[in-house]
């Protein structure tokens, strides 16, 4: 034992995070052999004997570590954990990927713990949400290089909500964060396109969509481009959400990704509002849409979308700005859509309140009237389509 120790403190003065991350791990420790527990067991009888090899600034630290190894528990680890942050520890920044190291410890022993309950727990996640909420605020009060490792402890929050099916509490730490980060935050690329992919998906979960695309565009352009696998993943989120807003992929985008086969004909029934045939082809696509999490996205947020387009058409074929509500449903009813007339003149009346349509219902004569100039705006510079 006295080896390992040596060996702990050559990686402490050569300030060899990495090493040290190799020295002191926080998984398999079950396999750790009999005869080194005892001898574990013996040097924690007597401090002193850690305190001679280790600095005084790190022998805390070991020792706590040393009764997680012994234990090899959630709580044993939590008290190592707040030892080394309640030491400032994580205040140095050579020890960065150390930290980074403990909090992998935290999120994976938390949802382990959780799940090796008699009934399936949160309380150890909730805990765990709770330390990395501290350390995070902790961090972000220091105005050194080590501010660089708060995108990376949010991740990790996110990590454990995410387990949690706690998506309120991950848009509530979504929101607070412009609070306390710093403006010229400086974090690795690799934290910033994960940080931006989570939190595209818990404004997705919301239906707050301008916020998910900006999210998304800033992971895909910040994503290094020879990763197009990773590239690819937030692309289809990237495409979905855009489709929702109105705003449709150009076809050499589609090829470069390999995505045309799935989104070509998708977007070009929803660009001219054709139900009949997007319905068709939302039905071929339906195994992979829903095997990639996009097939209730676009089921149930693009019909707005073909009634938007369907009408454009239609008021430009007529080129007329005074049109039947009875005409537009009884093309609409060509398309399979299952709408009353309605129903099409409350949507009609929805949509002119939205300032998608730019109009009026004349409820005496049952028509539609729009306006001469910009009747259609783009439906992604419209504030309700955020």
């Amino acid at each position: 034992m006295n080896n390992q120790l040596n060996l702990i403190q050559k990686a402490l003065s050569n300030q060899d995070a990495e090493g040290l991350c190799r020295l002191l791990p926080w998984n398999q420790l079950e396999l750790t052999p009999v005869n080194l527990r005892n001898e574990i067991q013996d040097l924690l009888k007597n401090n002193t004997n850690i305190s001679k090899i280790i600095p005084d600034t790190y022998s805390n630290f070991i020792v706590a570590y040393l009764k997680f190894v012994l234990g090899n528990n959630f709580d044993t680890f939590l008290t190592m954990f707040k030892v080394y942050t309640g030491e400032r520890l994580a205040y140095n920044v050579w020890l960065i990927p150390f930290t980074k190291h403990l909090i992998r410890g935290m999120v994976h022993l938390s949802i382990l713990n959780d799940k090796l309950m008699a009934s399936y727990s949160e309380k150890t996640r909730i805990t765990a949400n709770a330390e990395l909420g501290r350390l995070c605020a902790m961090v972000s009060k220091d105005s050194s290089d080590i501010c660089s490792i708060l995108l990376y402890i949010v991740n990790s929050q996110f990590s454990v909500l995410f387990s949690l099916d706690g998506m309120k509490p991950s848009l509530d730490i979504l929101r607070m964060l412009p609070n306390f980060l710093p403006t010229d935050l400086k974090c690795p690329k690799s934290d910033t396109v994960m940080f931006n992919f989570k939190a595209g998906k818990i404004a997705l979960h919301f239906h707050r969509f301008a916020m998910a695309e900006k999210h998304f565009q800033i992971a895909f352009q910040k994503c290094i481009p020879t990763l197009k696998a990773k590239r690819t993943i937030l692309l289809k989120y990237l495409i979905v959400i855009k489709m929702i807003r109105g705003v449709l992929p150009s076809e050499f985008l589609l090829k470069e990704f390999h995505l045309d086969q799935y989104f070509s004909n998708l977007c070009l029934h929803l660009s001219k509002g054709n139900f009949l045939m997007f319905t068709k082809e939302l039905e071929i696509q339906r195994s992979w849409l829903l095997k990639n999490g996009l097939y209730l996205l676009i089921e149930q947020h693009t019909r707005i979308v073909l009634y938007r387009n369907l009408f454009q058409r239609i008021y430009r074929i007529m080129e007329s700005n005074s049109i039947s509500v009875s005409l537009l449903w009884q093309i609409t009813q060509k398309m399979n859509a299952d709408d009353t007339v309605e129903e099409i003149e409350c949507l009609l009346v929805s949509m002119i309140d939205q300032g998608i349509i730019k109009g009026y219902i004349s409820h005496d004569k049952n028509v539609i009237v729009f306006r001469k100039s910009n009747t259609f705006p783009l439906l992604h510079t419209i504030a309700t389509q955020a």
